[in-house]
């Protein structure tokens, strides 16, 4: 166990042939609980980035009490091995790769995925630092072409996509006057 997970018996009184009763007991137990949580969730971030909304979800089904599972991840926090900042910039990056969304829908999807809302508008303001959002759009519109969608159908298929009224509009309108030359 941590020392940094008791919360009444001093680390130092922990030693070979020591007792310990009541409030003691159950410091010690929950100490053991928070470290097992630590332990758990170590596993999971070991196989892939998680946010820490997910995490807790996860510790929670297999049975972790919320006070074990806060002081795990409020260790892991510190020590930086979970990072809802460092989850969100991932994600954005490799839900990207397959899926071309605006700015609304990526921050409902990280909200959805329990990030905050500031941690979202910083990682999407970086995110379109380093992508083109009116060129995401253009694929978008290209998708939505080769599924063979209306202008207006078009339209609501971009906005349900994140892009701005303003934005779908113009992709619409740039790509409708090339199709005409």
């Amino acid at each position: 166990m941590r020392p940094g997970y008791l919360a009444i018996v001093p680390a130092e009184k922990i030693r070979v042939g020591e007792t310990f009763e009541g409030e003691g007991v159950t410091d010690l137990i929950n100490a053991g609980f928070a470290y097992m949580a630590e332990r758990k969730a170590a596993d999971c971030l070991a196989r892939s980035e998680q946010c820490r909304t997910s995490l807790e979800q996860k510790l929670y089904q297999k049975g972790f009490e919320k006070s074990a599972v806060r002081l795990a991840l409020d260790y892991l926090e510190k020590r930086h091995f979970l990072d809802d900042s460092r989850y969100a910039s991932r994600w954005l990056r490799n839900h990207s790769i397959g899926k071309f969304h605006g700015r609304s829908r990526l921050l409902r999807e990280l909200l959805g995925r329990g990030i905050s809302k500031r941690t979202a508008d910083s990682a999407i303001n970086d995110f379109f630092m380093e992508n083109d959002e009116f060129e995401l759009c253009g694929k978008a519109y290209n998708k939505g072409v080769s599924m063979k969608k209306s202008n207006e159908k078009l339209l609501k298929y971009l906005l349900d996509c994140g892009f701005s009224y303003k934005m779908a509009q113009n992709t619409i309108k740039n790509n409708s006057e090339i199709k005409n030359y």
